[in-house]
């Protein structure tokens, strides 16, 4: 019985580290894709605020600068960071 247990965790053990590379990978690929949906999604925005308000162009980037801006703080401020 010990025996079998003990078999059965080392099965464990080597599974979860050969799959650890492949779902580390997964994970990157799911974080630069959620990025590009991110960044397209602000581009998006910013053009359809373009065209919606031709003439502000300043104020376009500015409110396109703000929103990047405080994502980033939010983002610090949610991990921790000082």
């Amino acid at each position: 019985m010990i025996l079998e247990q003990l078999l059965l965790g080392i099965m464990v053990v080597a599974v979860t580290l050969l799959l650890l590379p492949f779902l580390l990978v997964m994970a990157g690929v799911g974080a630069a894709m959620l990025l590009w949906f991110v960044v397209s999604a602000t581009v998006l925005g910013a053009l359809i605020f373009w065209v919606v308000f031709p003439g502000t162009y300043g104020l376009a980037i500015l409110l396109l600068v703000l929103v990047i801006g405080l994502l980033l703080v939010d983002r610090q401020t949610r991990h921790g960071a000082p």
